[in-house]
């Protein structure tokens, strides 16, 4: 991040202590990495800056356990996605085969959060 390096971490945006946070986890080289809610509270540009970070790791073998409200980022850099439904596990599979599927919480759930706002 060009010319912030005169910034505190509390005049950093959001968007740039995400990057920095996500910076941080791979000082030790993890296998996995957490990421809870990456995207929460970033604007559209900081989002896809974000994802892209993440997709890079996950290009670099390092794996991610992605969770997150942000159906359309999860199904961006997810191979497989789980849904949770009162605390169980209600359906998981690809994005392709969940956003295919005839599992009425799954089509509630992705129709309520991302059919309706891509138009698929």
């Amino acid at each position: 991040m060009p010319n912030t390096e005169h910034l505190m971490p509390a005049d950093l945006s959001g968007g740039m202590q995400k990057r920095v946070g996500l910076a941080r986890s791979i000082i030790l080289s993890p296998e996995v990495i957490l990421y809870d809610e990456p995207t929460a509270g970033l604007d559209p540009v900081n989002v896809e800056r974000v994802l892209h970070l993440i997709d890079n790791f996950k290009s670099r073998g390092i794996s991610g356990i992605f969770v997150t409200h942000d159906i359309p980022a999860a199904i961006e850099v997810c191979d497989r996605i789980a849904i949770l439904n009162q605390g169980t596990i209600a359906a998981e599979g690809t994005p392709d085969e969940l956003l295919k599927s005839n599992i009425p919480i799954v089509k509630e759930f992705f129709q309520d959060n991302y059919l309706s706002k891509n138009k698929m």
